[in-house]
């Protein structure tokens, strides 16, 4: 074992990020920034921690932690998480979105980090540090209290309009929204966005993720990424780990009938 892994500067920084991140900026902010920065804090935390249990084995814990992510991060997860909120009822919940994998990039610079060996002074800041890092791991992938519904929709729809008047259409069917990020790629704009609390059927929706592309005048490329909701718990009362795969399909038929009609003039 080598407590240097975590007795050092980096890994304190990251973990208090991480828990300030999970516990106070995303409540207070929720967007684009706030979860990147947990990704990215959670991928140091956790190399550098395992790192100091098996520092002879540093490769095997790097490709561990980029397998891990990976798989958390997509929807092969979506049933072990289910079945752990069942048995369990852990509450536990992420966010599918594969552009997070890039977060694993941290991972080639962190690999060269080699901390200070000598740091018997601080040996016993190991256990509660390690303590606190278990409790970090745990508690930041619990789901938000307002946020109980999870969907992953991954659908482009596309419409011969601009964007301004798909957003006048949203604006009209009583739909917030803020535009989170913006980037330019290629010469193309993509614009994301959070549509916060309206109606398909009976659910009130918290939040939806989309993004907008417009790659001519006439033509703009909608992506509904995924929606939250709160009006029913998830698991609900009716799901179980044997149909909550079911019920998650419903709800993306039903988010993606609802966008494809939204009819913005042409």
């Amino acid at each position: 074992m080598r407590t240097n892994y975590v007795l050092n500067p980096l890994f304190v920084l990251a973990l208090a990020i991480l828990l300030l991140n999970d516990f106070v900026l995303k409540s207070a902010f929720s967007n684009f920034l706030t979860g990147k920065l947990s990704d990215l804090a959670g991928v140091v935390v956790l190399a550098l921690f395992l790192s100091a249990f098996f520092p002879k084995r540093k490769f095997g814990v790097y490709v561990f932690v980029i397998l891990l992510f990976t798989f958390w991060k997509s929807p092969l997860s979506s049933s072990f998480i289910a079945f752990l909120n069942q048995q369990f009822s852990a509450g536990y919940s992420r966010v599918v979105d594969f552009t997070d994998i890039f977060c694993l990039l941290v991972l080639i610079p962190l690999y060269r980090f080699e901390p200070i060996k000598k740091q018997a002074d601080l040996k016993w800041a190991f256990v509660p540090l390690s303590a606190l890092t278990l409790f970090s791991v745990i508690a930041t992938s619990r789901a938000q209290p307002e946020q109980y519904g999870y969907v992953y929709i991954g659908k482009e729809i596309k419409f011969e309009t601009d964007k301004q008047n798909f957003l006048n259409v949203l604006t009209a069917h009583g739909v917030e929204y803020k535009m989170i990020h913006k980037y330019e790629y290629k010469g193309d704009s993509i614009e994301n966005y959070e549509l916060q609390k309206f109606l398909i059927n009976s659910d009130t929706i918290y939040r939806a993720i989309l993004s907008l592309q417009q790659p001519s005048a006439r033509q703009l490329i909608v992506s509904v990424r995924s929606i939250h909701f709160t009006e029913v718990s998830w698991p609900h009362p009716d799901v179980t780990y044997a149909n909550q795969d079911s019920v998650a399909e419903a709800y993306k038929t039903r988010t993606i009938h609802y966008f494809e009609n939204l009819k913005p003039k042409n």
